[in-house]
């Protein structure tokens, strides 16, 4: 595949036909006045650091729920805990 490039002023009237070609081809050189070229290319996906696996507790939802409401002294006995093994 090849790239093609585009004048500076080209570009800012094309954005949105420079990004769908950079998807279908290698990218798409962006031609300053200065001659410095510039290439715009299709990136990988970013992760977040916050996607990871869920961890089984052994605990039911109702009990997180019972947890937090005691936690936050909404329930002023702690039976929750009672029940947790340390």
């Amino acid at each position: 595949m090849y790239m093609i490039t585009l004048s500076y002023e080209k570009a800012c009237q094309n954005l949105a036909v420079i990004l769908s070609r950079s998807v279908r081809e290698a990218g798409v050189g962006i031609k300053a006045k200065d001659g410095s070229v510039f290439v715009v290319n299709l990136g990988k996906k970013l992760k977040s650091s916050l996607d990871f696996k869920g961890v089984k507790l052994g605990i039911t939802k109702g009990e997180i729920i019972e947890w937090f409401n005691e936690y936050r002294g909404v329930n002023n006995h702690h039976s929750f805990w009672k029940r947790v093994k340390r």
